[in-house]
């Protein structure tokens, strides 16, 4: 179900950052001093640090910490504004969503990415009735995430740190799919015999990049969704990059299309599609 969130920019990208490589929290002291860091000398995990204030430092070649910040823009918003988004980025981010709010969490930033038929825009603020998602990520998820869109493509791991930061992210967004009252509905959960304790593994491509992401959806009145496996699982489902896209593709169609016709025939479908990705429960 907020598997249904797998589909992500925006929420990407948006938050596909807000989760974004491993970076680690490091104590040690942050200077005052702010410097430009080039992207190219960034270590997710080993060069980049959370300090506990929230703020983003980066690792010197000398031991010290310094705050980090962007190269050739001032804010987030101007990062991203500043990209040119490939034809091949947006049919990606076409499929997922329509409108992703993004919280810098270091900057305090906030601002919406609505994609467009044919561009990607970026606004001030967000209007959490107007989203599909709102994403939290850190400034230099933001970077990051420019840097890959700039290439043109988006590759597999990127994909998948995308859709991993909008499962993380909070139920925010009264478009999304498990806000939706038909994902609450007695008659739609008794046509998917739906659960109300789900275990869900997102496997990824390449764990030596990117770790899998581990969540629980608990069901009582409405979703809520929690990092991490917790509780006794009623159902299990092990859900790699293409399970989790064909899953978003399909939950975002249904939101469009927003009848009941429409929902019924996705009940089927994710049926089948649950069959696929569902694991045995272990009895210990």
């Amino acid at each position: 179900m907020k598997i249904v969130s797998f589909i992500s920019m925006l929420i990407f990208l948006i938050s596909a950052y807000a989760c974004s490589g491993t970076s680690s929290r490091k104590e040690g002291t942050v200077k005052p001093t702010i410097i430009t860091i080039p992207i190219d000398s960034i270590k997710i995990g080993s060069g980049i640090a959370i300090t506990r204030d929230d703020k983003v430092a980066v690792l010197n070649d000398d031991g010290t910490w310094e705050e980090y910040r962007f190269e050739n823009a001032a804010t987030s918003l101007e990062r991203w504004q500043s990209i040119e988004v490939s034809p091949n980025v947006l049919e990606f981010f076409k499929q997922l969503f329509g409108r992703v709010g993004v919280h810098v969490i270091d900057t305090g930033e906030q601002f919406t990415t609505i994609v467009k038929e044919s561009n990607v825009e970026f606004i001030k603020n967000i209007d959490e009735d107007n989203v599909d998602y709102v994403v939290e990520i850190y400034s230099y998820q933001v970077d990051l995430l420019a840097n890959y869109i700039s290439n043109g493509d988006l590759s597999d791991i990127e994909q998948f740190r995308i859709l991993k930061v909008l499962v993380k992210s909070e139920i925010k967004g009264a478009n999304n799919p498990l806000n939706n009252p038909l994902m609450s509905s007695s008659i739609f959960r008794w046509l998917i015999r739906g659960k109300n304790v789900l275990h869900v593994n997102l496997i990824s491509p390449d764990p030596e990049l990117e770790g899998d992401g581990h969540f629980t959806f608990l069901f009582a009145d409405g979703w809520v969704v929690i990092e991490g496996l917790h509780g006794t699982p009623q159902r299990v489902l092990n859900v790699t990059l293409e399970n989790a896209l064909e899953l978003q593709i399909k939950f975002y169609e249904s939101m469009k299309a927003d009848s009941w016709s429409q929902w019924f025939k996705t009940a089927k479908w994710y049926k089948k599609w649950r069959k696929k990705v569902s694991q045995p429960i272990s009895e210990g």
